[in-house]
């Protein structure tokens, strides 16, 4: 990572946020004494929000160069590893299967799947799974279950049970029991198929396996992130945003704007005071990019400071309140009846789960010249804590 590129880009976002602060108290005061702002002065503020989304993109790619996945865990491992590296490879380049059904054989990773295919080789599951955390904020924020089964249970009580203090001797009461509830999580295929000419597999030069892994990284965060908001739990993960609005253990409570179509800083600070306080603490906002950039604008009425801060510290994210904002293409973009903006602690809120090991099959047949990969992994996902999230709606 250049150290003195990512201060530069951190020195320039500072900078714009300094002169969109400047042009948007111009524009307030045009707005009380005309009822309007000018054209010219709209259209340098907007600029402005460009320029500041533009540094901050930056800012992560930079930070996401230095984020590399181990190849090895252990010197044990590595003549594993490297065997079934090499067998797995000459899979992907000639479609020779011996080496791997050898290993599997041999009760190494190379497990056959029941629809055909291997299980990736260990760098290349390493690469993609690193990928996924660092570049999909849901998998951030929220928590994260490996399994090697189908589906995972979740228990959760009512905390309707006693506690109290008492002495080393004295008799302790019987307890009342919580009630005690179950959800399941079951996992769901997902699957990708990257396809490449053979003349391109058989140049050495190129790293067969790193493409293949990172077209399948990319993919993959696409499709679980869509899933993750808006999933309706047929086939694909259960998404927040399927949860009905109310109050209860299957539905999450929606907070509306006080400006019928429009955001004002009082909304901001009503949905972040419905949390509870045991979440508020660790509680994240979530939004789109354009609800971000009206965010930008707002000020407290009580004491004229803006809401939003940018972050001046390496990896940390922007604040909203004191609270950190994370931005999602898959949240909806502020139109009037739509929910634009979640706040909740995502770890308490959202469990995603992960059947271990990706699943590849080597397709030379079906649409020539292309060589296909179809790949295949398992995911699911869903709420675990309705309490956890507060959702606006304008």
């Amino acid at each position: 990572m250049q150290i003195s590129e990512l201060k530069n880009n951190i020195d320039k976002q500072n900078q714009a946020w300094e002169e969109l602060k400047q042009v948007n108290d111009e524009r307030q005061k045009q707005i009380e004494k005309k009822g309007s702002a000018d054209s010219l002065t709209e259209n340098h503020l907007y600029a402005i929000n460009g320029a500041l989304d533009e540094f901050k993109s930056r800012i992560q790619k930079l930070e996401l160069r230095n984020v590399r996945p181990p190849l090895v865990h252990s010197t044990k491992e590595i003549a594993q590893d490297l065997e079934y590296k090499v067998a797995f490879s000459d899979y992907l380049r000639k479609g020779n299967e011996q080496g791997v059904s050898n290993l599997n054989r041999k009760s190494l990773s190379g497990i056959q799947d029941k629809d055909g295919g291997y299980l990736i080789d260990n760098a290349m599951y390493q690469y993609i799974t690193k990928s996924l955390a660092s570049n999909s904020v849901l998998r951030k924020i929220c928590s994260v279950q490996e399994i090697s089964t189908d589906s995972f249970d979740v228990l959760s009580d009512d905390g309707n049970f006693d506690s109290g203090w008492v002495s080393e001797a004295q008799d302790r009461p019987v307890t009342s029991n919580a009630q005690i509830s179950k959800k399941v999580i079951r996992t769901h295929e997902i699957y990708a198929q990257p396809k490449v000419t053979q003349k391109l597999i058989d140049d050495s030069k190129i790293d067969i396996a790193r493409w293949i892994s990172e077209k399948l990284a990319e993919k993959f965060i696409m499709a679980e992130s869509a899933a993750f908001l808006n999933g309706d739990g047929k086939d694909k993960p259960y998404g927040i945003l399927s949860y009905a609005s109310g109050k209860g253990s299957d539905k999450i409570e929606q907070i509306k704007s006080d400006k019928e179509g429009s955001l004002t800083a009082d909304s901001i600070i009503r949905l972040y005071y419905s949390l509870d306080m045991k979440y508020s603490g660790k509680a994240s906002f979530l939004m789109h990019r354009d609800m971000l950039q009206q965010i930008r604008l707002l000020k407290s009425d009580i004491t004229g400071q803006y809401l939003w801060m940018p972050s001046i510290e390496l990896g940390a994210p922007d604040t909203l309140l004191g609270v950190p904002v994370y931005e999602s293409a898959d949240m909806p973009t502020p139109n009037k009846d739509t929910v634009c903006i979640m706040l909740g602690d995502f770890k308490s809120a959202y469990m995603i789960v992960d059947r271990a090991g990706i699943s590849l099959m080597r397709d030379p047949y079906t649409e020539k010249p292309f060589v296909k990969f179809y790949t295949t992994k398992r995911v699911g996902g869903d709420i675990i804590d309705t309490n956890a999230i507060k959702l606006l709606r304008l």
